[in-house]
């Protein structure tokens, strides 16, 4: 997965949303969200066909970030470690 694989990221206030094209060629949707109570930035990865909540670092990690930047370049490699899960997965099912 390289930067050239999605476009840049766009943002409203308290948002930055980016599609992220996965190794295997799934798309999802990364959004980085200004949280009120810390004032910080956490990422959601979602469905970016039916917007599906698939993952996120604030529900499931606890793990929050300074920057929407920062949680954004994190949910990229949240996916990558999806995409490598779930070729191991495909690999071990064929065995």
């Amino acid at each position: 997965m390289s930067t050239a694989d999605f476009p840049a990221a766009s943002s409203s206030f308290g948002v930055a949303r980016t599609e992220i094209k996965s190794a295997s060629g799934q798309r999802f949707l990364a959004q980085a969200r200004l949280m009120v109570e810390p004032c910080l930035w956490c990422w959601e990865i979602r469905n970016s066909v039916d917007g599906e909540l698939i993952t996120s670092s604030w529900t499931d990690e606890w793990v929050a970030y300074d920057s929407s930047e920062e949680a954004l370049l994190a949910a990229e490699e949240r996916v990558a470690e999806l995409d490598r899960f779930v070729c191991q997965h495909d690999v071990d099912d064929r065995s």
